[in-house]
This record gives structure tokens, C-alpha cells and sequence, in this order.
């Protein structure tokens, strides 16, 4: 096809090993070579969730690290022509982009060497190191583990340089250089996502919460104040730039959010409890006893038969569930959680908001490296 550059890197390798897998990663092998590896390649159909970014942990400060992503499903618009096609937004991608390598600071993978990109018309699998390389359907995503995925582990250290120059080099991509202003936006754009995933926390425990639920209330909170410290150490950092000393009252004003929040979920029984059933059944059985006109458990109904406690109840579920349910979204401290975080979020809000206007977005995505052969990967 006209102005298609055709890319083909075909040949024999002895000694491949077909991994087969479901409930199991089949490139685990790679993951722990990390920690010996000087150069790591990663080349994924999906975006990197946090938790699979964890194993880049291993990975020494000075390895070279490559990562290309095709971020499916985020940058689509519908042509009449063409139907849904991936599209080149440099407004998301500098978003998405930079997001990855915040992560990737905030697990302390201070990885001076990495390249973070994208490409929109990848579909390939490859994740390897010098040693190692896995090659097949498995995305370097948790969500793989789950699916029936297929492929190769190759150990031919010759046979891995030849697929890095001759295939995984040509591979177009593009990654975006942002201003001297987005070591802070970002994270303040990550803060914004992550409370407001927080707050459906929140929102999702007042109509039932579960003793899960209970976990990620303290989990999550706990991944908000380490974003808010890193925040205060850039901050800290960049001392000398007075724009960034103009937001040190702000993070103070997050902090002091935060405090109250903290206070509240380490002192309020619902959350430190959680919904445990056998516990309410306790705490329900004199309501339980007022709904049926009973005075004690030794009692009958107007029917005649006998009266179950609650513990003993194997209907009890409704009853438990419809009172929690009234009692929490009734307690003040509840209701007092809620509106700090209303509050707080709207703080982050502003900043963000104040954050984007330092310098035009044109400015920000003026200079895109491209790397790779292939101009029409990103169209």
C-alpha cells in the first residue's frame, strides 16, 4: 500500500520455550530478571496498571528502560468512513504519559533511563531484558493473569538483540516533553483522580459496607497521603522557583483536610468495624425484638409460633442490612467525613485548575520525539 512502510523481522531461534497459562503470568520468569537486567523492554496493547508497575521496582537506576503503550479505547473518534479509529491527542497523551512516569517516581523507581511512549496501532506483546524475552498474547497487565494467554520465552541473547534492533526500534511511537511546571501538575492530577475514587469509597460504604470495604477506606487513604508528601518534597525541591512556593499553602490546606479525615476513620465505629453481621446481630436484636412486639428471646408470636433471635435468624440479612444502612448514612461523623472531603476535593479542583493556566498547552506539547520508521503510526 502507498506510503505504508512495511515491517518484517522473521527468523529461526532453537531453544523456545511455549508457555501456556490461565491464573498465572507466563512471562514471570522476565519479572524476575529485572533485578539483574541492564536493559528492559516493554511492549504492551493495554495501559500499566499501578500494581504491575510495582515490579519495575527491581530494576536498577541505571538500566535502560523502554516502554511502549497503545492505551486502547482512550483517544477513539468516530469517522464516517473509517468507523472508530484511534487518534493522535496530544492534550490525553501528555496526561497519560506523564502519569506513568509519576507512578513510576512514587514507587521509588527513580529510573533515570526510561522512555515511556506511545503508539496507537500496537497490538504486540514483547516484555524482556537482555537475558530474557516473552513474546506472545499477555499484556503486561494483572487483567492477563486471569485470560488463557499463550506464548514464547526466549533465552537466545543474540536472537533478543535482533528482535529489540529489527523489530521493537522500528516500532513508531511518540512521547511528549512537558514543561518545567508538570513535576507538580501531575501529581496534583493524580491527587484529583485518586480522591475522587476515594470519595466513591466513601459513597459506596454508606450503602453497604462490606469489611472489604472497610480495607480499601484505610488503603486508599493511605495511597492519598503519600501523593500529598510527595507533592510537599517537589515542592520542597523546587524551593527556589517561587511558583511553586505559591502552592506550599495549598498542600497545608490539603494536609489539614486530611488530618480531620484521619481522625474521623480511626475513631468512627462503623468504619472500624465494618458490616460483620454476627456483631450486629448483637447489636440489633433488641430492635429485631420491638419490630416482631416481643419483650425477650424466650417469647412467642401472634402466630404462635416461637421467636428466633437474630443471631440465630437465617433471614436476618434485610433486617441487619436495612438498618446499618440507616444507621450510617444518619451518623454525624459519617456525614462530617463526607462534607471535609466535599471540601477538600474542590481545594484540589482549583489547584489543578490554577496548575494548567502557568503556560499555554501549545507551549507544553510543542516538542514530540518520535522513534521508529513507521509515520503512519500515529495517524
Amino acid at each position: 500500500m502507498k506510503n505504508k512502510k512495511e515491517i518484517c523481522c522473521h527468523f529461526s531461534i532453537d531453544n523456545v520455550e511455549f508457555m501456556g497459562t490461565k491464573v498465572s503470568c507466563g512471562y514471570d520468569s522476565v519479572l524476575n530478571d529485572f533485578k539483574n537486567a541492564k536493559t528492559v523492554r516493554i511492549l504492551t496493547y493495554s495501559a500499566i496498571p499501578e500494581r504491575q508497575l510495582q515490579h519495575l521496582g527491581k530494576i536498577s537506576n541505571s538500566s535502560n528502560v523502554k516502554i511502549i503503550v497503545g492505551m486502547p479505547n482512550t483517544h477513539e473518534i468516530y469517522d464516517v468512513d473509517a468507523g472508530y479509529t484511534n487518534t493522535f491527542d496530544e492534550n490525553n497523551i501528555d496526561k497519560d504519559i506523564d502519569k506513568l512516569k509519576l507512578l513510576l517516581e512514587w514507587k521509588n523507581n527513580k529510573l533515570v533511563k526510561t522512555s515511556i511512549s506511545v503508539c496507537f496501532l500496537n497490538h504486540a506483546k514483547i516484555i524482556g531484558t537482555e537475558n530474557i524475552l516473552y513474546v506472545g498474547s499477555a499484556n503486561y497487565s494483572n487483567q492477563s493473569t486471569y485470560n488463557y494467554e499463550a506464548g514464547f520465552i526466549i533465552k537466545d541473547k543474540e536472537a533478543i538483540q535482533i528482535i529489540y534492533k529489527e523489530y521493537f526500534d522500528e516500532v513508531m511511537s511518540i512521547e511528549l516533553k512537558g514543561d518545567r511546571y508538570d513535576k507538580l501538575r501531575h501529581p496534583f492530577e493524580y491527587l484529583r483522580e485518586k480522591t475522587d475514587s476515594f470519595y466513591s469509597i466513601i459513597i459506596d460504604f454508606t450503602g453497604f459496607g462490606g469489611l472489604d470495604d472497610t480495607k480499601d477506606i484505610d488503603r486508599n487513604f493511605k495511597e492519598l497521603q503519600k501523593i500529598v508528601d510527595l507533592i510537599s518534597d517537589i515542592i520542597e525541591k523546587e524551593q527556589s522557583d517561587n511558583v511553586y512556593l505559591e502552592f506550599q499553602d495549598d498542600v497545608e490546606t490539603i494536609k489539614s483536610y486530611f488530618s480531620d479525615i484521619e481522625e474521623i476513620i480511626n475513631d468512627n465505629d462503623y468504619i472500624q468495624t465494618g458490616y460483620d453481621i454476627e456483631y450486629y446481630a448483637e447489636q440489633y436484636e433488641e430492635r429485631n425484638q420491638s419490630a416482631k412486639n416481643v419483650h425477650c428471646e424466650d417469647a412467642y408470636l401472634e402466630d404462635g409460633s416461637r421467636y428466633v433471635p437474630l443471631r440465630e435468624d437465617w433471614d436476618r440479612e434485610s433486617f441487619i442490612v436495612n438498618n446499618w444502612n440507616e444507621d450510617v448514612s444518619q451518623d454525624k461523623d459519617i456525614q462530617k467525613l463526607i462534607d471535609t472531603l466535599e471540601n477538600c476535593m474542590e481545594e484540589i479542583n482549583s489547584i489543578v485548575d490554577k496548575l494548567s493556566k502557568l503556560d499555554s498547552l501549545d507551549k507544553r506539547i510543542s516538542e514530540v520525539k518520535r522513534q521508529g520508521s513507521d509515520p503512519n503510526a500515529i495517524k
